[in-house]
């Protein structure tokens, strides 16, 4: 909190320039355990299921809690999730709701965005995977 208020300060942002949505993957790499934090709305698809952050577009921004002592604002986070193991994650922002439904040639009828952007079977090893669905 004390280092984004004082970026705050030298950039000399607004309070409601800080007002973002912020979705965070943090990964153990040695025992592939993981944690998705998310403040604001937005979604994310983890290990499959896909799950969506709401806050009835009332997000409990980061902004807001800049005077407030962290640990006391962490433990009253809700939309954090621990991963076991880390597979498959894939984030967004709420604006992917916002993608209209389409039809995919080889697919009988109309193709959710989100399902077909942040779902599916990507090769973990294919760089380019999220590419190849274009």
């Amino acid at each position: 909190m004390a280092e984004l208020t004082l970026a705050k300060n030298q950039l000399i942002l607004e309070k409601n320039e800080l007002l973002t949505t912020l979705i965070l993957l943090l990964v153990n790499k040695t025992d592939s355990t993981g944690m998705v934090l998310a403040i604001g709305d937005g979604v994310a698809s983890i290990n499959g299921p896909i799950t969506k952050f709401d806050q009835d577009n009332k997000p409990d921004y980061l902004g807001y809690h800049l005077s407030d002592d962290f640990d006391n604002w962490y433990a009253g986070l809700t939309q954090k999730f621990y991963i076991a193991p880390v597979k498959d994650v894939s984030i967004a922002t709420d604006e992917i709701d916002t993608f209209t439904p389409f039809a995919i040639k080889t697919v009988s009828g109309n193709t959710n965005p989100v399902d077909f952007l942040l779902g599916g079977d990507l090769a973990p090893e294919d760089e380019d995977a999220l590419g190849k669905k274009s």
